[in-house]
């Protein structure tokens, strides 16, 4: 092939025109579209064959009037047929089909479109600063005083943290408030010489949005540590990524509806002596997967967030609704399965 600057459809420079064969090769001028590029007349070439047909059709068209005052449209004069190399055989009519099924859901990636029925909102959020809670965490219980303190002292309330409100699975309990934008993030809990883990927590929502997350230390794009999240709608999932497999050991339930608008605890454990990732909803194990591992994947630093993913400068899959009780340790309980 080659490159020039067409001079119009007439165009003859070095006794080659717009159209040439040589070597039994067809050579064709195909640019420009405008005239601003090399400063010429705007044309381009349409080719057309049949089925059956062993030559086509070039055509020029004109995208400006102003050549030898020629209307906009096709410059017959340069019109062409030339041989196509073999017979064209067309392939058989593509058969319409029927449309997607109406429950079919079209989602956007790496962030979900919010379905919540009300005005979507941002899919992704900017992190703000926010000093680290680890000092909230009792390491010996995997208890965290988020709530409490947030509902206690508002200097420790930030414009993306959530809200505390006096709910819970207990009477007279706090409880922390996600609205679908805001998340709340501990800090970088250092679980490089962890071989298990407990995780536990207290769900209340009505909301059945993909990819919503209760609890993340795992940042989208990036292998991670764990989390703990609804996957799809109805469909609950604790993933822990497994460094000697080289993937993530996932267990999945959706047996009932966990979006009721009623409390449900969801433990998540990681086993290294029996070798067992397990997920237990209202206290029965509902899924277990194999787990290779003699530590965490604790490479990343990744923060540990609550609510939502853990990016550093931006966050999505964001939860909606009360989380209450959070516990994460390193020791599972004596009757850990």
């Amino acid at each position: 092939g080659g490159h020039t600057h067409v001079k119009g459809p007439e165009d003859d420079w070095g006794d080659k025109t717009i159209s040439e064969r040589k070597w039994g090769v067809g050579f064709l001028q195909v640019a420009a579209l405008t005239r601003h590029h090399g400063g010429e007349f705007p044309l381009s070439r349409v080719l057309s064959f049949k089925d059956g047909e062993t030559q086509f059709k070039a055509r020029v068209y004109l995208h400006e009037d102003w050549y030898e005052n020629n209307p906009i449209g096709f410059y017959q004069a340069s019109d062409i047929k030339w041989p196509l190399r073999h017979k064209f055989s067309a392939p058989d009519p593509i058969q319409p089909i029927s449309p997607f099924p109406s429950i079919t859901e079209v989602v956007t990636t790496p962030y979900l479109d919010r379905k919540s029925g009300r005005t979507p909102s941002a899919a992704s959020f900017t992190a703000a600063e926010t000093p680290d809670r680890l000092g909230l965490w009792d390491r010996e219980t995997g208890a965290f005083k988020l709530a409490n303190q947030i509902a206690l002292d508002s200097r420790h309330h930030h414009e993306t943290d959530p809200h505390a409100v006096k709910d819970g699975p207990m009477p007279d309990v706090w409880s922390l408030q996600f609205s679908g934008s805001q998340r709340l993030r501990v800090g970088t809990v250092d679980m490089s010489d962890w071989s298990d883990l407990f995780l536990s927590v207290w769900i209340k929502t009505t909301n059945r949005t993909s990819n919503m997350r209760i609890v993340s230390k795992d940042d989208l794009g990036e292998p991670g540590n764990f989390v703990l999240l609804q996957t799809k709608p109805g469909e609950w999932t604790f993933r822990v990524w497994d460094q000697k497999a080289g993937t993530f050991r996932v267990t999945s339930w959706s047996g009932s509806n966990l979006s009721d608008g009623k409390w449900h605890q969801l433990t998540g454990t990681v086993n290294s002596k029996v070798g067992k990732v397990s997920l237990s909803i209202d206290g029965k194990v509902r899924d277990t997967a194999p787990w290779t591992a003699d530590i965490l994947d604790d490479r990343d630093e990744t923060d540990l967030v609550i609510g939502a993913d853990s990016g550093k400068k931006k966050y999505g899959h964001t939860y909606t609704g009360l989380i209450h009780g959070l516990r994460i340790s390193p020791r599972l309980p004596t009757l850990q399965p």
